[in-house]
């Protein structure tokens, strides 16, 4: 998403669309959901191929169990998306891309859980991890696992997850919004930017 965004960011395309009749929030919306729809077609592509490698460890899951892993695995990926048109906004050439995929994409999995279990996590790492959004994205993944039913109380804990997730793609988003609005009009947002390749 942060390499469609960079082709936008040049000086001349961005002065270009500058001067259309789009205002500027419009303009974003329309290159997220332009994003969103790229995202989602990979999201069911991988969704599928995970479906088919692991067949045999899905094919005695409940349908329900199966649905909301689903669903807690597609709000992660609007939470991603948000994150990846935000630090576009920051993002000026391809090294700056790299450094900050890595530092996000792992970062936030370290801390969150997904790569080092919760449950060997000190408390003041614990702490700051309950801030991040891939912590809440494991502990879904947890509650949903332990399910014993799928009454009202059962499920109140998954939606507290998923609806804890659901509002830090919103704050991402409102976040985002801001800056952009910032950043339309300023000066020094031109000039910077290097998205060609230099020989």
């Amino acid at each position: 998403i942060t390499s469609i965004f960079l082709s936008f960011q040049r000086p001349d395309i961005r002065m270009r669309n500058l001067c259309g009749p789009l205002k500027p929030f419009t303009r974003l919306w329309q290159m997220g959901l332009g994003c969103a729809c790229v995202g989602i077609v990979f999201w069911i592509i991988l969704t599928v191929a995970g479906l088919f490698l692991y067949y045999d460890s899905v094919k005695d899951m409940d349908i329900r169990i199966t649905g909301l892993i689903l669903l807690n695995s597609f709000i992660m990926l609007l939470l991603a998306m948000a994150v990846s048109v935000l630090a576009s906004l920051f993002v000026r050439d391809t090294n700056m891309q790299n450094a900050a995929a890595n530092i996000l994409a792992l970062g936030l999995s370290f801390l969150g859980g997904a790569f080092v279990p919760i449950s060997i996590m000190g408390d003041g790492v614990l702490k700051f991890a309950r801030c991040l959004p891939v912590y809440w994205y494991e502990e879904c993944l947890d509650e949903i696992s332990g399910l014993t039913g799928f009454g009202m109380e059962n499920l109140l804990p998954v939606w507290k997850c998923m609806g804890i997730l659901l509002g830090f793609t919103i704050a991402v988003l409102c976040v985002t919004l801001a800056v952009n609005k910032q950043k339309s009009g300023a000066e020094e947002s031109f000039g910077t930017t290097k998205t060609e390749i230099e020989m």
